[in-house]
């Protein structure tokens, strides 16, 4: 058939790649495309010598693939650097039709030539006149409908993918192909064909429940109003590939991409949930007269009254299109002219305006008097139109009623009018007739303050008061759109937090169908103690709880869907709304918990309205100034703020970036062509305003942000003293995110325009509280019950609320009993007590002084305590997760205040405490509470630091050993003493004994070595060559290059039978294997895989004979064979002392590593030249050199000359600088390591000493008994 065509991938019913299965006449032109590709990366690549390209993203390289053994062209589309010394990118194969991810070393430039896209064959399909759907429940009519939903179900997609890989004839008939920017997209029905049937795609997504079938013009409305569909290929790589396997690849939905539309924020810690999920919420009918729509409208929600007749529906449609237009056309003005007064009296009720057009989520009406309309919850809605239904709205954009609307439509050009907006009471239609019923409930703080259930108790009782004198509005003809409709309908809000009684059982059906939902969806206001967020200010907003509630501009939304953003998470359902009316916020909390999309949506909204409304002068400067900890994290956050405001295709919302000393010069000429948002770190905002002053313009800023202030005040207090400085003025937004508590933050919480705090890492809300940290080493239990008894006399504890918690049910006896046999009374709350005595747990916080009893509480109830004023925290042992550690300080969340500002309470608090009673046993966790310690105290115990030392270095070596752990070091550890992102690191940070320096390592005098491989200015993978000892002359070989020469020639002989070729099997760390890496057979020791993925995983190797780091599938791996793993790595880790980057940086210039690569490849190609240094500091595989020297044996002369060394010469270039103290904190470390290791052995030995003596005495006295 000539449709006949095969998918090459396949993402969704909207989303799919083809290719027709007889190309015709592009065959012949496919064929010599392909060819010369071929001929040329075999030119070039194949017996050339290969060196490192880098591409840069949306380049198009060459990758040879293996699948098909030939080269082939494709796209770089997102790339990924998980170890910080090697790239792997994601790649769209352009001739093939799907992505893929290769490393680096695998992709080669292509000329100009070969780069044009449009020359491929596979095309981007869709299926037509279908929308995603999915089926809810109707309460009225007891029956499910379908309503569009946000996006296509997973459950469809397996389906279709299922059909596409069981049937080999598929066809795809009456395409038209639509242009969207510069792509193509085709539309069709994609029908498969079997020997007995033939499946529409279309009609089985429908008969499923999955889809919904719409008419053509719909349906194009719906796709051309979709901004994700003018994505090409690369929209798709950058989603997370969940269909992927079906192309011999496995796609880790976990990790983190750097140039891609991915987050690195996305995933959650366990100090603050998500607001529940973006859940679809069910669709409501007002009548129970309605009919269903029929399959070729938009909605299936959508009710027609059964007078309504087809002539009236398509003259309804037109009138929408006309209304969509002129919408958009006056948008602009509307938002201008709506005062502020009438927005508040709009957003006192909610309304749950009902869409029935996808597009502009505009009413479809009728002339009955009955009101119908339904929910339509799609994902490429217009967000201005959420942002106007929303009842959490700030501001309303375009708040013009119905009959206002109406009358726009049929407006004159030329003679506008004003429509005056009816009253909510005239909006509000009345069915006669009609049984009270309880309607879909949208629960915020201020309209419930109670639980979910209780409210809709009081809706139903307030329904049932005013169904009788409700009186329906009278609408006339010509006023045919319907007026908007508000929830509860008819009933003012007032009402509801009026007291009422409880309704009579005749509703309680209606309650219960709803009840789940307005749990699931509305659990804001949960107490559970994971969810608890401290929010300390004079003026505190209410939280929102979804996404579409924030008021950001329309183009923010959109983008913010198209990064995959769908969760709101608790930070952020308080900071959104409050930056959003300009005012200033402090953010406390852990990493990735969406500390830095707590700020960045809302203040490029803020950036946007005031550059689009001519709110700031347009003279040179920012608007905005963002201060990151590295430039790492300024690339990041400038790709996020360039996104969001779409600054490509809008140049007066241009987003700079700064970072190092490079390319100063260049910003400080565009600053003065002005901009939205610079992004820059604190010594480069200080290079910028020495050279010019006069481009940081006090009027035109208007916000200043400091990302992670705890990372940059303790290198950097005088260059944020003179941010502060020279942006002061009143009205000044301030905005700060830390991920601990430091003092000078109340600094900025007594000194900015309506500041407000939110903490949710809990146990940093007692530092913040100023609570008494104390803390107890005890050698035995018995001394851990004396100092309970001690801590609870010292407190009284009947007039203070004191709560003991303890690990587990084995913990709680000890204590229960101590406190019988002192005669305390307690409660006692573990996993035998019943749930429904929870509830009175809450009374506790209630009881009065002189009432007061001691609250016990095991770890296994945490979560379900509603306990919130608790003044004095003992823990009498500790968890086994941090987390469940930092969760007990929720418990007093309540009774802390802000020391900072204003008390509104008459009676002075009591000051918060808490205890920790530590023992032996409480080993897991106490590295982690040293940690803390160390942070917040001035002083920690020495025996505690000794003691928590050992037991992560045991930790580190159990792990190891049971292959639980990555045994390579944190390079940042090496490097600079210090690894600042320990929560996110995968590598070992601890040293233990196996790290110690072996003997076949130099521990000083020279060495002369040849680099394999560069990672960084500072860092080597290196061969050594020979060794010159301290006060000696000659050099003495190290490495016998014969040996490793002569088993190299073996491995790639035996590997070069195939049938030699044995699957290494299931990876574990630390183990050898063998992988075909750069047209050769190298040896290589596993360091990490994915855990998540059991089916050909993505494994990262290091080649021990050469250094490098390389990620391959676990299907590549190959077994090695006993006789090649007996001789060790030939590779060595080598490190310039003293050498680190600009501005207390952990990540080096790109720049910089390329140059220094060339140095050493230009002096390496040279005769007579080597490269020697003088050893330091020695470990097992790393070595700490003064410097490398570039040397030159002179002809004729026995003498040697340095031509160059590469650490001075990088400072001297301004590459880095030299830092003598990260240095000595490294020898520190190694010394502290040695000590221990001695001491160890020095404790065997006298073991050994003592029970060789009390052998000999046993003997002795036995052989005397004897005799």
């Amino acid at each position: 058939m000539e449709n006949q065509i095969f998918i090459t991938y396949f993402s969704n019913p909207h989303k799919f790649w083809y290719k027709p299965f007889h190309p015709g006449s592009k065959k012949k032109q496919l064929k010599q495309l392909q060819d010369a590709v071929d001929e040329y990366c075999e030119q070039h690549y194949m017996k050339q010598e290969l060196v490192d390209y880098e591409p840069v993203f949306g380049e198009v390289v060459a990758y040879f693939e293996p699948s098909l053994a030939r080269w082939t062209r494709c796209c770089v589309d997102g790339i990924r650097e998980e170890d910080k010394r090697m790239r792997t990118y994601r790649v769209w194969l352009i001739d093939e039709g799907y992505p893929k991810n290769v490393d680096m070393e695998h992709l080669k430039p292509l000329p100009e030539e070969f780069q044009d896209k449009s020359t491929s064959s596979v095309k981007q399909g869709a299926i037509k006149n279908i929308l995603p759907a999915h089926c809810v429940y109707h309460p009225l009519e007891e029956e499910f409908r379908k309503a569009i939903c946000l996006s296509w179900n997973k459950s469809a997609n397996k389906m279709i993918q299922s059909l596409i890989d069981e049937i080999q004839k598929i066809c795809f008939a009456n395409v038209s192909s639509y242009q969207f920017g510069k792509e193509s997209k085709d539309f069709g029905d994609l029908l498969f064909y079997t020997n007995s049937k033939t499946f529409n795609a279309m009609d089985v997504l429908s008969q499923w429940g999955m889809g919904l079938i719409v008419d053509s013009e719909t349906f194009l409305h719906h796709m051309f109003e979709r901004k994700s569909i003018n994505s090409p290929a690369s929209s798709l790589v950058s989603e997370l590939l969940d269909d992927s396997s079906s192309f011999g690849m496995t796609v880790n939905k976990h990790k983190q991409y750097v140039v891609s539309n991915e987050l690195n924020e996305r995933h959650f810690d366990e100090s603050v949930s998500m607001v529940g999920v973006t859940v679809n919420q069910p669709s409501v009918v007002l009548d129970k007269q309605s009919n269903s729509v029929e399959n070729n409208s938009l909605s299936t929600t959508t009710l027609q009254n059964e007078d309504n007749n087809g002539a009236e529906s398509s003259e309804t449609g037109t009138k929408l299109s006309k209304l969509r237009r002129k919408i958009q056309h006056q948008m602009a003005q509307r938002m201008k002219s709506v005062p502020l007064n009438d927005c508040k009296e709009k957003t006192h009720a909610k309304p749950t305006l009902q869409a029935t057009t996808a597009s502009t989520m505009l009413f479809k009406t009728t002339t009955e008097q009955h009101y119908r309309a339904t929910p339509l919850q799609d994902e490429h809605v217009d967000p201005l139109a959420r942002i106007r239904i929303s009842p959490q709205s700030l501001t309303i954009d375009v708040a013009q009623s119905a009959q206002a609307e109406y009358e726009l439509m049929h407006i004159k050009p030329m003679k506008p009018t004003v429509q005056q907006s009816p009253t909510m009471r005239e909006l509000v239609p009345i069915p006669q007739h009609t049984p009270p019923l309880v309607k879909e409930v949208n629960v915020q703080a201020s309209a419930g303050g109670g639980s979910a259930p209780k409210f809709m108790q009081k809706i139903a009782k307030v329904k049932a008061n005013l169904n009788q004198q409700k009186q329906i509005v009278p609408v006339s003809e010509q006023s045919a759109p319907s007026a908007m409709g508000f929830s509860p309908a008819g009933i003012p809000i007032s009402s509801l937090l009026a007291p009422m009684k409880m309704p009579t059982s005749g509703s309680n059906a209606s309650l219960k169908r709803f009840e789940k939902v307005i749990q699931d969806e509305k659990c804001l206001f949960s107490r559970r103690s994971h969810y608890r967020v401290l929010v300390h200010g004079s003026k505190l907003p209410n939280p929102i709880d979804r996404i579409e509630a924030a008021n950001f501009t329309p183009r923010v939304h959109q983008n913010l869907e198209q990064l995959g953003i769908t969760k709101i998470h608790r930070l952020q359902a308080f900071s959104w709304p409050h930056i959003l009316r300009d005012n200033s916020f402090i953010c406390i909390n852990g990493a990735t918990t969406g500390k830095t999309f707590a700020y960045l949506p809302a203040v490029c909204s803020v950036v946007q309205r005031q550059v689009e409304e001519s709110l700031v002068p347009p003279i040179a400067g920012p608007v905005a100034i963002i201060i990151c900890h590295s430039s790492r994290e300024a690339q990041r956050i400038a790709f996020f703020c360039r996104t969001m405001l779409n600054s490509v295709a809008h140049p007066e919302l241009t987003v700079l970036e700064c970072y190092g000393i490079r390319n100063v010069t260049k910003n400080c000429n565009l600053l003065f062509n002005g901009c939205a948002i610079l992004v820059t770190t604190a010594p480069s905002y200080r290079r910028l305003y020495e050279r010019v002053p006069e481009a940081f313009n006090r009027k035109r800023i208007q916000t200043v942000v400091i990302d992670n202030i705890e990372k940059i005040w303790s290198n950097f207090a005088p260059e944020i003293r003179l941010l502060c400085k020279t942006c002061e003025k009143e009205g000044l937004q301030m905005i700060i995110t830390a991920g601990y508590w430091i003092p000078v933050l109340a600094i900025f919480l007594q000194r900015y325009h309506n500041m407000i705090i939110c903490i949710g890492a809990f146990i940093e809300a007692a530092v913040y509280a100023k609570a008494l940290f104390s803390f107890r080493l005890s050698a035995s239990d018995d001394q851990k019950e004396i100092e309970l008894i001690r801590q609870l006399r010292q407190h009284n504890y009947r007039n203070e609320r004191t709560i003991v918690f303890g690990k587990d049910g084995n913990d709680l006896f000890p204590i229960v009993t101590t406190l019988k046999q002192n005669s305390i009374n307690h409660i006692v709350c573990n996993e035998r007590s019943v749930l429904q005595q929870h509830a009175g747990f809450m009374n506790w916080d209630e009881q009065l002084p002189g009432d007061m009893v001691v609250f016990v509480c095991s770890d296994e109830m945490l979560g379900d305590l509603k306990i919130t004023k608790a003044q004095h925290i003992i823990h009498y042992s500790l968890p086994s997760t941090w987390s469940t550690f930092t969760r007990r300080y929720a418990c007093s969340f309540e009774y802390y205040e802000s020391p900072y500002l204003p008390c509104d309470s008459k009676q002075a608090k009591g000051k918060p405490s808490s205890l920790v009673l530590l023992n032996e046993n409480n080993n897991q966790e106490l590295p982690r509470l040293v940690d803390f310690l160390e942070l917040h105290l001035p002083k920690v115990s020495k025996k505690l630091l000794e003691y928590a030392k050992k037991i992560r270095s045991i930790h580190e070596s159990a792990k190891i050993a049971d292959g639980r752990a990555v045994s390579m070091l944190c390079t940042h550890v090496l490097g600079f003493a210090v690894c600042r992102s320990i929560p996110n690191c995968v590598f070992r940070h601890a040293l233990t004994p196996n790290d110690m320096a072996i003997e076949t390592v130099p521990i000083n005098g020279k060495i002369r070595l040849k680099i394999c491989h560069v990672f960084s200015p500072a860092h080597y993978a290196v061969h050594l060559e020979a060794h010159q000892p301290v006060s000696a002359n000659n050099w003495i070989v190290l490495n016998d290059n014969r040996r490793y020469m002569m088993q190299d020639i073996a491995v790639q002989a035996y590997y070069a039978n195939e049938d030699r070729h044995q699957m290494h099997g299931e990876p574990r760390r630390n183990e050898l294997c063998a992988v075909y890496h750069e047209q050769s057979y190298s040896r290589c020791r596993i360091i990490n895989y994915d855990e998540m993925s059991m089916d050909n995983c993505e494994v990262q190797l290091q080649l021990i004979d050469t250094g490098r780091i390389v990620h391959v599938k676990s299907s590549a791996l190959l077994f090695l064979p006993e006789q090649f793993c007996k001789l060790p790595g030939q590779a060595l880790n080598v490190r310039i002392a003293s050498l680190v980057p600009h501005d207390y940086e952990q990540d080096w210039d790109k720049t910089a590593t390329l140059t220094v690569r060339q140095w050493i490849e230009d002096h390496a190609n040279r005769s007579n030249c080597f490269i020697e240094s003088n050893v330091l500091l020695v470990i097992k595989d790393t070595v700490w050199i003064d410097d490398l020297y570039l040397t030159e044996q002179l002809q004729g002369v026995k003498a040697m000359v340095t031509t160059k060394r590469i650490g001075a010469t990088v400072i001297s270039k301004q590459f880095g600088i030299g830092d003598k103290k990260s240095f000595e904190q490294i020898r520190q470390i190694v010394c502290d390591c040695e000590k221990s290791l001695r001491y160890e052995i020095q404790e065997k030995k006298s073991r050994r000493r003592k029970t060789s003596k009390r052998n000999w005495m046993s003997q002795t006295i036995w052989k005397n008994w004897e005799r």
